[in-house]
């Protein structure tokens, strides 16, 4: 089994999740809805998943394992 985790909503907490699991071989895929926060990600070993349909749709075909962390929204 491939283990690859899709964090929707890559803040701080799913930060701290793929800084213990990427050591351990897996591959996590990080949501964001700021193209500018893409190569950020990217330096710390975190795939970028725009938040648009299409990428995300392909992601959760990619991945094992879901983790919702997206916080609420203003309002």
């Amino acid at each position: 089994m491939t283990r690859t985790l899709l964090t929707l909503g890559h803040g701080y907490s799913a930060a701290a999740l793929a800084r213990r699991l990427t050591p351990q071989g897996w591959r996590v895929l990080g949501t964001h809805r700021d193209p500018a926060r893409a190569p950020d990600l990217a330096t710390r070993g975190i795939e970028p998943v725009l938040w648009q349909r299409a990428a995300l749709e392909a992601a959760l075909a990619r991945a094992s394992h879901v983790l919702v962390s997206a916080g609420p929204r203003d309002g």
